[in-house]
This record gives C-alpha cells, structure tokens and sequence, in this order.
C-alpha cells in the first residue's frame, strides 16, 4: 500500500547543475529526486560511496515518486563567483582563478511529498530511519541544498495514506500536463525538463526527463491526468 510523508525542507540557497550546463553553470528551477535521495540517505548516515557501490541512486529513484510545493515565491539570480582554470595553469601571466557565471535559487522552501510502497520492507526501514532522525532533528550527515555550503533545515509534517483519482485538478505542487484554457492565465506559470531516474550517482537517464509546471508566486495550477489526494491537496507525483 502507497504511503505518503510530507515534510518541508528550506535554505537560503539551492543549487541544482544541470548536466547540460559548464562554465556558465545554471540550476534545475526544482530539486531533483536525485538531490531528495542523497538528502535522505544523509540524514541516516549512508555515505555516497555506500550509495555508488549498491547502486542506490538508480534503486531509489525507480521506488521513490515525488512532488514538490512551493512555500515562498520563487527566485533565480546569476552572479559571478571566482573558479579555478585549469586551462590556465601552465599559461604565464595567466591567473589560476577567473570570474564564472553561476544560477542560484534564492529562499528555496518546498513542502516535500515522498510517496512508495510500505510493504518494501527495505525501503520501509531505510525512511523508517529517516522519519525518526528528522522528527528528533538528528542528521548523521547534514542536509544541504545541491552544494555542501548550502545548508538545509528540515522538518517532519505528516504522513498520509493517498487516495488515487484521475481527471482534471487544482493543484498547488508541480504537475505535467496543465489546462489550457482561458481562464488559466500563465504569467506566473514556469517551466523545466527534469530527470527522474539516475542510472548511477549523477548520471541521469536521458529518457527518464520530464516536462513539469508549477506556479512561481505559489498560486495554484489548474491540471489534469492521474493525481492523489493528501488531505486537501491534489498532488501528482513523478
């Protein structure tokens, strides 16, 4: 039976680097499963070469659905930040450190909805623990936001036994396939392509992306497809 855990997750700064992006490194505009993973395994103290050698990023994000809300408006900035240049190295009067372009995502604070199946007795223990840690606020590793000086606070909501309908839905979280009408107008409506599967640690299945859209000043999205009811929220999950 599907079991749902709600929790919220913030930090003054996220940084999700699309695989795409090089020099000029810009962010996912919403967390990735493969970050919600690594945050969770953190938290009760599963090291990420643990997680490489049993193969736990691909395990975890074909078990895991997920969905995201946002709980403060959304803000993107680019600034310039000094990274090293190894093509500079050898090269004489040539400084070592030159200005790079970079996205940060700016008050990031989601209600995060983690959905799977409470009769995988080992994917029951692994957020068994993590309910735990996070309900005492004890991290083995601390949380953070894509990158280590990105700190994250956590806090446990609620857990839920989902009812599943199909058909169209107002909507508050991230969904796939919105409305389209008049009534609905979209200039606070984004978009992003995000992966939802990873074959191995950072290493995302090109096929596994999905289209998602969500509400930048956490209005609410009309939509419509397969969906679930937590409490009062339609919520879809990926």
């Amino acid at each position: 039976m599907n079991n749902v855990i709600l929790f919220n997750i913030k930090s003054a700064l996220g940084s999700f680097q699309r695989p795409q992006s090089n020099n000029n490194s810009s962010t996912f505009y919403i967390m990735p499963k493969s970050t919600l993973i690594g945050i969770i395994c953190g938290v009760i103290g599963l090291n990420r070469e643990f997680m490489k050698e049993n193969n736990l990023y691909k395990i975890l994000t074909e078990k895991l659905l997920y969905s995201i809300r946002l709980c403060s408006p959304f803000q993107i900035k680019t600034w310039s930040e000094y990274k090293y240049n190894h093509g500079n190295v050898d090269k004489p009067n040539q400084a070592n450190y030159t200005p790079a372009k970079f996205e940060r995502l700016v008050n990031v604070n989601y209600n995060v909805y983690l959905m799977y199946d409470d009769n995988d007795n080992d994917l029951n223990l692994l957020l068994s623990n993590f309910i735990r840690n996070i309900k005492a606020n004890e991290f083995i590793f601390p949380p953070y936001m894509g990158m280590s000086n990105f700190l994250a606070e956590i806090k446990y909501l609620d857990e839920f036994k989902p009812k599943n309908y199909n058909g169209k839905f107002i909507t508050h979280n991230i969904c796939t396939n919105i409305v389209l009408n008049e009534s609905q107008p979209f200039i606070n409506i984004r978009t992003d392509d995000i992966p939802t599967r990873n074959i191995s640690y950072l290493a995302y299945d090109s096929n596994s992306y999905k289209t998602i859209y969500f509400h930048d000043n956490c209005g609410t999205i009309e939509a419509e497809g397969n969906y679930f009811l937590i409490g009062n929220d339609a919520v879809e999950f990926i």
